[in-house]
């Protein structure tokens, strides 16, 4: 692998500084605006505002870094770079045990309540 450049001080502001500023306009603007007008519970509230101002940028600002880090804009290069793989089974059969598990603990508690 190649060596990595060091970053600059205006490299960490575009890293950390624009996602902590939206993060920031999504909790002290969008989330207050939204619950004053609107009869959504605030978790989804939170997601939307959070997850469409923050999140969403940061996404496409990570496969646009890595897509000019590795100069390919393949899926596949993108993916190998990133180290994404296809679940295998073992992984689909923890995944599967620990949401049913999740699943009974969550109506095991709500049932507490209806009694």
């Amino acid at each position: 692998m190649n060596d990595l450049k060091q970053l600059k001080w205006s490299d960490y502001i575009w890293l950390y500084g624009i996602p902590t500023l939206l993060n920031y306009v999504a909790c002290q603007l969008a989330i207050p605006y939204l619950e004053a007008n609107t009869s959504l519970p605030i978790e989804i509230i939170y997601f939307i505002s959070v997850g469409g101002i923050a999140l969403v940028p940061m996404f496409f600002g990570a496969l646009y870094l890595t897509k000019n880090e590795i100069n390919s804009g393949k899926w596949s290069d993108l993916l190998r770079r990133m180290k994404v793989k296809k679940l295998s089974k073992k992984d689909w059969d923890m995944d599967n045990f620990y949401f049913y598990l999740s699943l009974y603990y969550i109506l095991s508690y709500c049932q507490g309540f209806n009694a």
